[in-house]
């Protein structure tokens, strides 16, 4: 726990000097800083169901019928971040927005008739909506995740079960997945 608030408060003062100066120094700092934390997020989650998962392990082991909160501590390691990343996220319609008036924006130009400033421009708008494209895509690629968690689990056969065994035994042994 101690390891989580002293990167709370590496966060902090890798925030108060990117807000002070935006360079992509700073922000690669923060970025960083954020991915370390994310993993050890990730870790101490772990690290506190552990003994739920092992109780999962076992049913699972023992062809015992898994219960509701049993998937749920699955879903929580297997699909965890995209389940709350999903549920947390409030932009993605504005994405939806913003890809559809970078199309527009570029197809008021005349494609006949371009010059190099028309052409930057519009290699300008590409690059945005490739950029935009890529959170649309990430957000598509976690409900995409629980989705197919969700139906996997719907009904388990001895090859599924197999499966979530080793992976979670997998992840209780190594501390960085």
């Amino acid at each position: 726990m101690s390891n989580l608030q002293e990167k709370i408060t590496q966060l902090n003062d890798d925030y108060d000097v990117l807000n002070q100066k935006y360079t992509t120094g700073n922000c690669w700092k923060l970025s960083t800083t954020l991915q370390e934390l994310e993993g050890d997020l990730r870790e101490y989650i772990q690290e506190i169901t552990k003994s739920e998962i092992e109780k999962v392990i076992s049913k699972l082991e023992n062809n015992t019928i898994l219960d509701a909160e049993d998937i749920d501590y699955i879903k929580l390691w297997i699909v965890g971040d995209a389940d709350y990343y999903v549920k947390m996220e409030n932009n993605y319609n504005d994405w939806i927005e913003e890809m559809k008036r970078i199309v527009g924006e570029m197809n008021k130009e005349d494609f006949f008739t371009l010059d190099f400033k028309a052409s930057s421009k519009l290699r300008a708008m590409s690059l945005d909506g490739i950029r935009v494209l890529g959170d649309i895509m990430f957000f598509l690629k976690q409900k995409e995740r629980i989705k197919n968690f969700s139906e996997s689990t719907q009904k388990i056969d001895p090859q599924e079960r197999n499966l979530l065994i080793r992976l979670l035994k997998g992840k209780i042994s190594s501390a960085k997945e």
